[in-house]
């Protein structure tokens, strides 16, 4: 990804408000399905992890995991938020 198309998602990232929050479950199956459900309507989705999911992960590691799970690209990872970024397809979406 260039140099430039990343600064723009990192600005349109610190817009977003957090859709999603991980929490006490962690990485449930639940939580995997909906952040690829509004990657996919998106294109970008911002998740916020709770204190009580880092009681047995780090925030890196959740970070990574997601990141993984949903095919997607890690934008950022600022405190206890993270921004991620997938290209929507316009054929699945219907346009």
């Amino acid at each position: 990804m260039e140099k430039e198309s990343l600064k723009r998602l990192k600005s349109r990232g610190m817009l977003l408000k957090p859709t999603m929050q991980i929490g006490k479950n962690g990485l449930a199956e639940e939580s995997i399905i909906e952040i690829k459900n509004q990657l996919k309507k998106n294109g970008l989705v911002k998740v916020k992890f709770l204190k009580a999911a880092l009681a047995e992960a780090s925030k890196k590691s959740l970070a990574s995991q997601i990141e993984q799970k949903t095919e997607s690209r890690l934008v950022s990872l600022v405190g206890f938020t993270a921004v991620y970024y997938k290209p929507i397809d316009k054929q699945t979406r219907g346009l």
